[in-house]
Protein backbone atom coordinates (compact mmCIF):
# COMPACT_ATOMS: atom_id res chain seq x y z
CA UNK A 1 0.00 0.00 0.00
CA UNK A 2 1.34 3.39 -0.96
CA UNK A 3 -1.23 5.86 0.35
CA UNK A 4 -4.37 6.39 2.38
CA UNK A 5 -7.05 9.05 1.94
CA UNK A 6 -10.09 9.83 4.09
CA UNK A 7 -12.44 12.77 4.48
CA UNK A 8 -15.06 13.84 7.02
CA UNK A 9 -17.93 12.17 5.18
CA UNK A 10 -19.79 8.97 5.96
CA UNK A 11 -17.78 5.92 4.88
CA UNK A 12 -15.44 7.73 2.50
CA UNK A 13 -11.88 6.41 2.67
CA UNK A 14 -9.59 5.01 -0.01
CA UNK A 15 -6.22 3.24 -0.16
CA UNK A 16 -3.72 3.54 -3.02
CA UNK A 17 -2.52 -0.02 -3.40
CA UNK A 18 0.03 0.24 -6.23
CA UNK A 19 0.43 1.62 -9.72
CA UNK A 20 -1.19 -1.45 -11.27
CA UNK A 21 -4.33 -1.33 -9.12
CA UNK A 22 -4.61 2.33 -8.11
CA UNK A 23 -7.15 3.56 -5.56
CA UNK A 24 -9.57 1.14 -3.88
CA UNK A 25 -12.45 2.07 -1.60
CA UNK A 26 -12.53 0.62 1.90
CA UNK A 27 -15.52 -1.70 2.34
CA UNK A 28 -18.65 -0.03 3.65
CA UNK A 29 -20.54 -3.24 4.48
CA UNK A 30 -20.88 -2.20 8.15
CA UNK A 31 -19.48 0.63 10.24
CA UNK A 32 -17.46 -1.86 12.33
CA UNK A 33 -15.80 -3.32 9.24
CA UNK A 34 -15.11 0.12 7.76
CA UNK A 35 -13.53 1.64 10.86
CA UNK A 36 -11.58 -1.51 11.72
CA UNK A 37 -10.04 -1.65 8.23
CA UNK A 38 -9.34 2.09 8.24
CA UNK A 39 -7.52 1.75 11.59
CA UNK A 40 -5.52 -1.24 10.34
CA UNK A 41 -4.52 0.58 7.14
CA UNK A 42 -3.54 3.72 9.06
CA UNK A 43 -1.40 1.65 11.45
CA UNK A 44 0.19 -0.22 8.55
CA UNK A 45 1.00 3.08 6.82
CA UNK A 46 2.53 4.57 9.97
CA UNK A 47 4.67 1.46 10.58
CA UNK A 48 5.52 0.94 6.88
CA UNK A 49 4.07 -2.59 7.03
CA UNK A 50 3.03 -4.47 3.88
CA UNK A 51 -0.67 -5.08 3.36
CA UNK A 52 -2.45 -7.81 1.38
CA UNK A 53 -6.02 -7.10 0.27
CA UNK A 54 -8.83 -8.86 -1.56
CA UNK A 55 -10.77 -6.63 -3.95
CA UNK A 56 -14.41 -7.17 -4.80
CA UNK A 57 -15.92 -4.75 -7.32
CA UNK A 58 -13.15 -2.25 -6.61
CA UNK A 59 -13.66 -2.30 -2.83
CA UNK A 60 -11.30 -3.73 -0.24
CA UNK A 61 -13.07 -6.57 1.55
CA UNK A 62 -10.68 -8.54 3.78
CA UNK A 63 -7.16 -7.29 4.37
CA UNK A 64 -4.09 -8.60 6.11
CA UNK A 65 -1.30 -6.49 7.58
CA UNK A 66 1.98 -8.37 7.58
Amino acid sequence: MQGLWAIDQDFNAWAFLDAGVGWAKISTDTSNIFFNMLAQLASATAAARPVNVYLENGAIKPLYVL
